[in-house]
């Protein structure tokens, strides 16, 4: 039991995973999050939620889409790193928004 509270200050650890389209991200961060026991983060599988949820095909999604669902999926990340946990994360493309968390985790 003392080990588990002596490593409760350790820092949360974040993969993020980048790449083209088609390149094998989603097979990576799930493999990855299988071996790590972390939880793997997707923002394209938060979009296909969104997708869901309305009931509408991608090109029938209002032009303000893709920021809408960035914005959830790094708020996401950044509250699973704010509670201290672990995860694999990989957006749909590198932005200045994951630029600027990459450089958060840094420090």
């Amino acid at each position: 039991m003392r080990w588990a509270f002596r490593n409760m200050s350790r820092k949360p650890k974040c993969v993020i995973i980048t790449g083209q389209p088609g390149s094998g991200k989603t097979t990576l961060a799930k493999k990855l999050g299988e071996i790590l026991w972390m939880p793997v983060i997707s923002r394209d599988e938060i979009k296909e939620g969104y997708v869901n949820t309305y009931g509408v095909k991608h090109h029938q999604l209002p032009p303000d889409t893709n920021g809408l669902v960035s914005e959830l999926f790094f708020g996401i990340v950044n509250q699973y790193l704010a509670g201290h946990i672990s995860n694999s994360m990989y957006p749909q493309s590198r932005s200045r928004q994951l630029e600027n968390t990459a450089l958060a985790l840094m420090r």
